[in-house]
């Protein structure tokens, strides 16, 4: 009995808001959003799988959510709290 397999392109950010790398953003600023090449399971991805990171090693507290290929990262308590 041969099987079907389905191959997906592997996941991939294709954009986020603040930009990559980008400098001087307000720390109030609650959202993070990150867009990619395909639409996402919201039941595979938690903050323990998505971080943001603050410097280099850092990784704010929040919650995540996804739509469809997108996925908003709601930083948690007073906008710059690190786990």
């Amino acid at each position: 009995n041969a099987g079907i397999i389905v191959t997906y392109p592997p996941l991939e950010v294709v954009s986020t808001n603040p930009a990559r790398d980008a400098t001087n953003v307000d720390y109030a600023t609650p959202t993070i959003t990150a867009t990619f090449n395909r639409e996402i399971d919201p039941a595979t991805i938690s903050p323990k799988n998505f971080r943001v990171l603050f410097g280099t090693s850092d990784s704010l507290t929040g919650s995540v959510s996804v739509s469809g290929r997108t996925a908003t990262f709601t930083i948690g308590g007073d906008g710059l709290s690190f786990s």
